[in-house]
């Protein structure tokens, strides 16, 4: 079971800047005017609640993007496709995310500024983790990793062995993994970053999960939620409840695994974190399922898919109908199940993710 964060993801910070009118000429338009659509394209996608906010965002870092070409703002340039690397990212639209951090890379390059090349080559690392081609991710890490330790950036390295510690988790190459969590956490705590030490204990919890060792994975998760409540850190409160509420669910104690998808579940809500709370509701869906209450299981998802489709989602939407499918298989209701690995299917063909395609072809089957 997917826990969340997955990954740390580097964005690049603009400092703050006044809105201005969109009314002028393109001709008219300077460097400062495109900063300035730039941030408020960022406030845009920060404050995001649903789907229609962050299609705003993209247009203004399209005009952003239009008005550097123009003046041949190479950093501008960088800056824009980076940022719009991150929003098709988040779609699950990952051929275009390459394309734009591969242009953010270019730039980076070009202008000789090695922290953001190391940026660029996270998220693109970032990517093919999210399109489950590993060993790509790993190479791009790995080359990030390599700039940001020439660099002695000691917070730049620990993010990039998170996310190396991420690829080999879901690779299930567990010793490898707990190995670059141990030396990110080793580094969140020689800098005195707390928030970051619950994070690689949190990661840690995931990879001895998957590793089937609840008994560990269950102690550091409950190190990593003492934390967040120390930080008086909601979200990653209820990531780490979230995450015991996976390994009681692992561990075949549904009814615990209910009670910490249910608290996490309320702080979602209470945050209107919409994306926390689709993957508690995700989660409490399938426990229900595997506990044979098919009803409560569907509502769960139903739930879950309103919150997919608001957020634009696709990659969760097809992920969901695929789970509403299995819950109409294991009900007997095979029509219904039918229908819904059809949809499935139709959005992880759209979004080329073959490993999804396959997975769905095999329900049908």
């Amino acid at each position: 079971m997917a826990a969340i964060p997955k990954r740390l993801m580097l964005i690049l910070a603009i400092a703050a800047g006044i809105c201005v009118g969109l009314s002028a000429p393109l001709m008219a338009q300077s460097k400062e005017e495109g900063i300035k659509l730039l941030n408020e394209a960022m406030a845009l996608k920060e404050k995001a609640r649903a789907n229609e906010d962050v299609k705003k965002a993209v247009e203004k870092y399209e005009q952003a993007l239009r008005i550097f070409e123009k003046v041949k703002f190479d950093q501008g340039i960088g800056w824009v496709a980076n940022n719009l690397g991150i929003v098709y990212s988040d779609w699950g639209q990952y051929a275009r995310a390459v394309e734009y951090y591969e242009k953010s890379l270019a730039i980076a390059r070009k202008v000789t500024d090695p922290k953001a090349e190391a940026n660029a080559l996270n998220n693109l690392g970032n990517v093919y983790y999210d399109w489950s081609q590993y060993a790509k991710a790993v190479d791009f890490y790995e080359k990030s990793l390599a700039i940001g330790r020439d660099l002695g950036d000691l917070k730049g390295e620990g993010q990039t062995l998170n996310n190396l510690g991420n690829v080999y988790k879901d690779w299930g190459q567990y010793d490898k993994a707990v190995d670059y969590f141990e030396k990110s956490l080793a580094i969140k705590r020689k800098l005195g970053d707390l928030k970051g030490e619950g994070v690689s204990l949190n990661n840690l919890g995931n990879v001895y999960s998957d590793w089937g060792q609840y008994d560990k994975a269950v102690d550091y998760y409950e190190k990593s939620l003492a934390i967040a409540r120390k930080l008086t850190d909601p979200k990653a409160e209820a990531n780490a409840l979230n995450n015991l509420g996976n390994v009681y669910y692992d561990w075949g104690q549904y009814a615990k695994a209910v009670e910490f998808y249910e608290k996490s579940l309320a702080i979602g809500r209470e945050l209107g974190d919409l994306k926390g709370e689709g993957a508690s509701l995700n989660n409490l869906g399938l426990v229900y399922k595997d506990w044979g209450q098919y009803d409560k299981a569907v509502e769960c998802y139903e739930k879950d898919l309103a919150i997919c489709r608001k957020l634009g989602d696709l990659k969760g939407e097809g992920e969901t109908l695929n789970n509403l499918g299995i819950v109409f298989a294991d009900w007997g209701q095979y029509d219904k199940a039918v229908d819904y690995y059809e949809k499935s299917l139709a959005i992880k063909t759209e979004l080329k993710d073959r490993k999804g395609e396959g997975t769905t072809l095999n329900n049908l089957v």
